[in-house]
């Protein structure tokens, strides 16, 4: 098999991901470094900053998941971005007209946020479209995932994919075995994140070589860092002493200890799928 068979990135997929990255970057940087002000630079009024952090952090994180897939030479190794995508893309425009009346329609943020959710699903459905029909084949899979490795992160992914939309269904029923207190709106919003990343995490397991999920690795293991960035800056909004909150940073340092080993494992493929000289 030659380079030249193997299906690539089309310019059209790359244009776009760059230009997701480019809007969803400006998110991140209002909700994670001024989560306190989301009443004038967001769509909707986040009263506990911990929640704003935690949605900022999974907007840096998709940018990098963005920014990366998109420097992927071949479509195999830059596609785990599609589910996520258009999940997280569908759900947030569904929970957008649940919750339109919270939703600052006053201000350029409300009608920037609408007119956001409504391109993006068909965008990345127009996306996959074109890329679908650009010639090629698959790279073998020279990489493989050690099977334990698999396994933890399809536990982890499973764990995620079914808190999340379990939280999206029912996020006044479920919002209170969250660590900290949530309601309706902003239950939601974490949920089709934790989703997304659940589907995330499943995608690179079905992907299964480590040559095929750099962008995906790169993207756990900021959103690890970036997490516990804002429960560290927000700690006293968690209730210590229950659970959930247990919990919730032993799963989040899962995350982090998975993510960058994982990390390290793909940056270690070269473009072809060979090591990397140790």
């Amino acid at each position: 098999m030659t380079a030249a068979t193997i299906r690539p990135m089309h310019a059209l997929t790359r244009a776009g991901l760059l230009s997701i990255a480019a809007v969803i970057s400006l998110l991140g940087l209002s909700l994670f470094v001024l989560p306190t002000e989301t009443d004038r630079l967001f769509a909707w009024t986040i009263n506990t900053p911990l929640t704003a952090a935690f949605l900022g952090a999974s907007y840096w994180a998709a940018t990098v998941l963005a920014l990366t897939s998109a420097a992927e030479r071949d479509w195999a190794r830059g596609r785990a971005f599609a589910p996520a995508y258009l999940i997280a893309g569908v759900l947030l425009l569904w929970v957008t007209f649940v919750h339109l009346d919270q939703f600052h329609m006053d201000a350029i943020t409300g009608w920037a946020w609408l007119v956001l959710y409504a391109i993006f699903p068909p965008g990345i459905v127009i996306l996959l479209v074109r890329q679908r029909r650009m010639p090629g084949v698959e790279p073998a899979r020279t990489r493989p995932m050690p099977p334990a490795v698999r396994a933890i992160l399809g536990v982890q992914g499973a764990v995620m994919a079914l808190a999340g939309a379990a939280l999206t269904a029912l996020p006044e029923d479920l919002g209170g075995f969250w660590p900290w207190q949530l309601t309706a709106l902003p239950g939601r919003a974490i949920g089709v994140f934790v989703l997304a990343q659940g589907v995330l995490v499943l995608t690179a397991c079905r992907e299964g070589d480590w040559g095929r999920v750099r962008p995906a690795m790169a993207q756990y293991l900021l959103l690890g860092v970036l997490q516990l960035v804002a429960l560290l800056r927000f700690s006293d909004t968690l209730d210590w002493g229950s659970p959930g909150a247990g919990l919730y940073l032993a799963f989040l340092i899962s995350v982090l200890l998975t993510a960058a080993y994982g990390a390290r494992q793909a940056l270690l493929v070269t473009g072809s799928g060979r090591a990397r000289p140790r």
